[in-house]
């Protein structure tokens, strides 16, 4: 189902009732406000989740996304949700692609998602991000499964994991 550039003004969250729905396309839609509704995370046979690039709908990643246990593609970047990655999402063990860019989220990465075996894309760069202290991406990378890792642009504090240079990042200070 595809809301992609339209006049949408909101996520009703009588969407996560559509259990059956496979893809879920919310991007670009200029005139989104609000947050995004918990009760997506209801929606246990999407695989295709994207809402990324709508610059009013602010509010948080919700944790209940963890749920999404089909879920292989998930964009929620490009616009200004703020708090942290939530850790529910290292378990969505069909993942191949995360793309988190370009929004206030801080924190750190979680170390669940070392978790993500099937995990090739993982695109989260020009946010807030301070904290990256677990290796577990670097298995990833190791594995050969995760071909694109993307985290530069982060404010991180030091030390990183040794393979952080593999994904752009760079220590903006030390602790």
């Amino acid at each position: 189902m595809s809301f992609a550039n339209t006049k949408v003004t909101s996520i009703p969250s009588e969407l996560g009732q559509l259990r059956s729905l496979e893809e879920l396309e919310l991007n670009n839609c200029f005139q989104l406000v609000g947050t995004i509704p918990d009760e997506l995370g209801r929606m246990t046979n999407l695989k295709h989740l994207n809402i990324g690039f709508n610059t009013k709908l602010g509010g948080t990643v919700p944790a209940a996304f963890g749920q999404l246990s089909n879920l292989e593609f998930l964009t929620l970047g490009g616009g200004p949700l703020t708090g942290t990655i939530p850790d529910s999402l290292g378990s969505l063990s069909k993942l191949k692609s995360f793309f988190l860019e370009g929004t206030q989220i801080t924190g750190g990465i979680p170390d669940s998602f070392g978790q993500l075996k099937q995990l090739e894309r993982f695109d989260v760069e020009h946010n807030k991000l301070s904290e990256w202290t677990s290796s577990s991406l670097c298995n990833l990378i190791d594995s050969g499964k995760l071909t694109t890792c993307a985290l530069e642009d982060e404010p991180f504090a030091c030390p990183l994991p040794d393979c952080a240079s593999l994904c752009g990042a760079e220590c903006s200070s030390f602790i």
